[in-house]
């Protein structure tokens, strides 16, 4: 009886943390703990269980099925960290997550890490892809956590400084995007270290990217100061021309107030020539950008859809002036 009742209160302590099979649940250092004792990596779900249909999708019909969980469970340990809606959580448990999807530079639901025993990610997806194309990336994975490491064996065995920063920059190629900067930060500052001519052009990037921070400070605060709540759409307009030293903005910041323009302009007077004439301004500056793919879509749609234009607007100032 004594053993009997030893083994449901276990059951009970360890339930919550193993509620899915062959998962662990929102307990990331218990993953990294299995991890490193059975020589295994990590596979990191994180999910918003009851509010995300992906996720719902992927769980269901993938991640918790016999065929994954046995090819899976051979290198890997299973960890989910959850986000969800209404399901309960305690502070603790939910700060915690919050700070790893912070960590893993988490942008949507599912997101899927294969990570290294210490948490170290070697290889990513988002969504929900299909059954074969995710059993596909438990080999992929693998391979490419097996080419990071050869790289960094490159990086020690390199011979000269060229040959080190070539191995340096290869790993940052290779390694996983969205976390090259919180989990591959080492490697790239000792390139940067090393590349003091900025061949690879991580110094400049850095510059840029700090000089974007400022041109977004000022839009906001320009907009703060000048924009009214209860301000007509082309006075909004008005405001947006009159933005000071524009052409000191980078060209990415220029496009992005064209773009703001355009939309209080239509808004304003549903003029398809005045937006068009916006849009070919804003994609001059650098055709090749993605917000310049972006307008080009826009330009073609509402040139397309022209009359609806009109006729909307039209109609929005008769019910107005009732």
């Amino acid at each position: 009886m004594i053993k009997q009742l030893v083994t449901l209160a276990v059951a009970a302590y360890v339930a919550p943390c193993f509620a899915a099979e062959g998962w662990i649940v929102d307990d990331l250092e218990a993953a990294k703990k299995q991890a490193l004792e059975q020589n295994k990596d990590l596979i990191i779900e994180f999910t918003g269980s009851d509010w995300c249909p992906p996720c719902k999708h992927l769980r269901a019909t993938i991640l918790t099925t016999p065929e994954f969980i046995e090819a899976a469970s051979k290198n890997f340990v299973l960890a989910e960290l959850d986000y969800p809606q209404k399901k309960q959580q305690s502070p603790e448990v939910k700060a915690a997550n919050d700070l790893l999807a912070q960590k893993y530079n988490v942008s949507g639901f599912p997101t899927v890490v294969f990570a290294d025993a210490n948490g170290k990610p070697f290889e990513a997806f988002v969504g929900a892809p299909s059954k074969a194309e995710v059993m596909a990336a438990l080999t992929n994975s693998l391979k490419k956590k097996q080419e990071l490491k050869d790289l960094q064996a490159k990086v020690e065995s390199a011979k000269d400084k060229d040959a080190k920063m070539e191995a340096l920059y290869a790993i940052i190629k290779a390694a996983p995007k969205p976390f090259v900067n919180s989990f591959y930060g080492n490697v790239k500052n000792e390139l940067m270290a090393l590349d003091r001519d900025d061949k690879y052009g991580f110094r400049a990037a850095e510059e840029k990217a700090e000089r974007l921070k400022k041109d977004e400070a000022a839009l906001k605060s320009y907009m703060r100061q000048n924009m009214k709540q209860n301000m007509s759409p082309s006075e909004a307009v008005e405001i947006l021309k009159k933005f000071p030293n524009r052409e000191q903005l980078l060209p990415e910041s220029q496009q992005r107030l064209l773009m703001m323009e355009f939309g209080a302009t239509m808004n304003a007077m549903g003029d398809v020539d005045a937006g068009v004439a916006i849009l070919d301004k804003l994609i001059s500056i650098d055709p090749n950008s993605k917000i310049s793919k972006q307008a080009e879509y826009t330009k073609k749609n509402i040139i397309l859809n022209r009359d609806k234009i009109k006729q909307q607007h039209e109609q929005r100032l008769k019910a107005q002036s009732l």
